[in-house]
Formats: C-alpha cells, sequence, structure tokens
C-alpha cells in the first residue's frame, strides 16, 4: 500500500529568513510519531535556507534544493510569478492522501493561485499566512504596489469553499480574520497551528552589572515600530540602559558602542542579558504575531507593549509574570520607573526553569505537533 507524503515547502524565503519558524515547523512534524507512520516528508527549501537550517533538523527527511527569490531584490512582478510556478508545480504532483505545507506565500502569488483554484481543483493544500494579513485591516490606505493592497484583494476574492486552506499563528488571529471577514472565512477553512518558541540551552546570561537594569528594542527602526518613542524613553530615563537589538548588531544607546551579532544564538543571548523589552507599537499586528515579543519571552525578558491585539493575546494567555500591557505610551512613559520599583532586577530563571515552563504552553513543541497532526485529521473529518 502506498504510503501518503506530506509536502513542505518554502517558496518565499532564502537564508536566515524566517528560520526559526521554518526550523521549529520541521522539529514539530519529525517528532510526531503519528505524521512519521503516517507520510514521507518531503522538504523544499532554498539553497541558502537549507545553508542556514541545523544539521540535526535535517538527519531523517528528504530536502531538495528549489528556486527562491531572495525578496529583498523588490522585484515583485517577476517573484510573485516564480513563487506560483513553483507553487503549482508542486500542487501537481499531489496524488490522494498527500498534502502540501507552505509555510509562506506572497499575497500577489497566492491571489493568482486562488484564481486558478476556481478551475482546478488542488487537494490538500494549507498556506500559513504571516504579517501580510495586515493588510486586510489598513486596505484603504494601500496602493497597487504595496503588498497590503494584494492581501486585501486576495481575502475579498476568497470564497470560503476555496481550494486553499489558511494557517494562522495564534488563536487571536483566527478569531480576528472571521470577524472581520464572516464572507470569506469561517471556522472550517482557517486553521492554527503556533509558531514555535525558539528555547536556548545552557544557563541564562546576566547582565554586565548585577545593579544595571538593561532595557531593548528588538527588531529593525522603522517609524511603524515607533523607535522614536523608544529613543524618548532612553532620555527620560538615564539611569537605565537602553540597547537595541536587531539587524544583526546591539548599539548601545547611551554611547553608540555597537556590537555585531554572527549567529542568532547570539542574538538571543543579547535580548536574554536584558531585564525588559520595549514594544512601542501603537497600531499593527492585528492580524499577526510579534516573533521578537516571542523571542523576549523565550528568554525571559519581560514584555512591555501597548494594547494592541497581539499583545493583549500574549497577555492573556502568559500573564503579568512575562507580559506588561499599557493603553498608550504616554502610560508607558510615565509608570516605567514604577513597573521597575515593583519587579526589581529579573530574577533569573534558569533556562532549564524556563524551557520546563515554556514547553508546556501551547507555543511549545509538542502543543506544535499536536496542530499539524489536528490539521490533518481535519481533512478526513
Amino acid at each position: 500500500m502506498r504510503k501518503s507524503t506530506f509536502y513542505f515547502l518554502e517558496p518565499s524565503k532564502v537564508g536566515n529568513q524566517h528560520i526559526t519558524v521554518i526550523s521549529g515547523f520541521i522539529s514539530a512534524i519529525t517528532a510526531s510519531e503519528y505524521l512519521c507512520e503516517k507520510f514521507n516528508l518531503f522538504v523544499g527549501l532554498s539553497r541558502r535556507t537549507i545553508s542556514a537550517l541545523d544539521d540535526r533538523k535535517k538527519s531523517g527527511i528528504e530536502i531538495r534544493e528549489v528556486p527562491v527569490m531572495d525578496p529583498e531584490k523588490r522585484r515583485l512582478v517577476v517573484k510573485s510569478l516564480l513563487e506560483f510556478v513553483l507553487v503549482f508545480r508542486w500542487i501537481l504532483r499531489l496524488r490522494q492522501g498527500d498534502i502540501l505545507f507552505v509555510s509562506c506565500m506572497l499575497p500577489t502569488s497566492l491571489f493568482l493561485l486562488e484564481i486558478f483554484g476556481r478551475f482546478f481543483r488542488y487537494g490538500s493544500v494549507f498556506v500559513v499566512l504571516h504579517g501580510e494579513l495586515e493588510g486586510i485591516v489598513g486596505e484603504a490606505r494601500q496602493d497597487y504596489r504595496r503588498i497590503g493592497y494584494w492581501a486585501a484583494k486576495w481575502a475579498a476574492f476568497r470564497k470560503k469553499s476555496s481550494n486553499i486552506s489558511v494557517v494562522v499563528l495564534d488563536d487571536f488571529i483566527k478569531e480576528q480574520l472571521i470577524s472581520r471577514r464572516p464572507e470569506n472565512f469561517d471556522e472550517t477553512s482557517v486553521h492554527v497551528v503556533y509558531l514555535p518558541l525558539n528555547l536556548l540551552e545552557g544557563e541564562r546570561n546576566q547582565s554586565v552589572s548585577c545593579n544595571e537594569t538593561r532595557v531593548c528594542f528588538i527588531g529593525y527602526r522603522t517609524a511603524q515600530k515607533r523607535f522614536s518613542d523608544f529613543e524618548r524613553l532612553s532620555e527620560f530615563y538615564p539611569q537605565f540602559d537602553f540597547l537595541s537589538i536587531g539587524g544583526g548588531f546591539v548599539e548601545d544607546l547611551s554611547n553608540g558602542k555597537t556590537l555585531e551579532l554572527s549567529a542568532r544564538e547570539d542574538f538571543l543571548n543579547e535580548v536574554g542579558k536584558c531585564d525588559y523589552s520595549i514594544f512601542p507599537y501603537a497600531s499593527g499586528y492585528e492580524l499577526s504575531l510579534s516573533a521578537a515579543m516571542l523571542d523576549a519571552i523565550s528568554v525571559g525578558t519581560h514584555v512591555v507593549a501597548l494594547d494592541v491585539p497581539c499583545a493583549k493575546g500574549l497577555y492573556d494567555y502568559f500573564g503579568a509574570e512575562y507580559v506588561t500591557v499599557y493603553g498608550s505610551f504616554s502610560d508607558l512613559e510615565e509608570d516605567f520607573v514604577n513597573l521597575v520599583s515593583s519587579r526589581g532586577k529579573t530574577q533569573g530563571m534558569s533556562r532549564k526553569e524556563l524551557g520546563v515552563s515554556l514547553r508546556q504552553s501551547k507555543f511549545g513543541q509538542l502543543s506544535v505537533e499536536r496542530k499539524f497532526c489536528d490539521l490533518i485529521k481535519s481533512i478526513s473529518s
């Protein structure tokens, strides 16, 4: 009897882009006895992604190099067509019982796939949606040159009976998506597979001085992420050390000194040396999950954020031990010193203790495994 195949395809990202998501998904799939018993696993990644993937993740699976254009080249039309052709060719491989799981896809490519799906029956195809869903929220402000514009167009075009099943990374995203677009999405057409946490081994690094309170900003310094507000906070509280961590560097805002980060583990270690991580986003993250917030939680750094849906969702799940949410940045600015005084420095939970706690959470590998099993069982139900 023929054994079915679970195809895992990443047609959009290269190198270290989304590497922790890809790695976490592959770990959950290969660790699942149910999936391994029922399916052969076949993985398609770019050459640079294969090189970036930990060798331990590659054992026991068949990996094939696929052509992927770097999204940083900003050639939207060409990349969209190449992405669509690649995914469509893998769809043509599917036989009865096979599954195609696409871990990321441009809305432009997905729109093309949706159009073709009106004429062809695809089989079991699942596509993971990330930050591009935010375009549905800001539809009125988009133009055709923006990814968000095409995300909104795809969502409006999509039918609940679509050949393509949607996968999102947290429960609040599913709830928001169905609430905003009930004519296009419903409970059976949207699935949740949690974003896997990155947990480091060994002992947790502490800050340079036990008397210092270290506060960090994680990610790129964009206007949307309100880095200027973080700078303002650093001027308001000169008694604390403020650092910017992202783009391959750590910068100390007090003296301008920078440190280059050579690996993903270095990035997480630097975040783990901080006591608080500030997320001054006043908007956005209504239909997407902040990987940076989860990175901070995964290394024991307290998240301080405004009340965007993502932060509220993480607060509701993890509680005040891990997350503090403010109604506005002015509230955060005024109360931050009181928060530090009441909490003191992070007590330095060991990586072992932290890992035990977080592995049992919905973002732990076992929970992600269950979500993949639920996704597969939904096909036959």
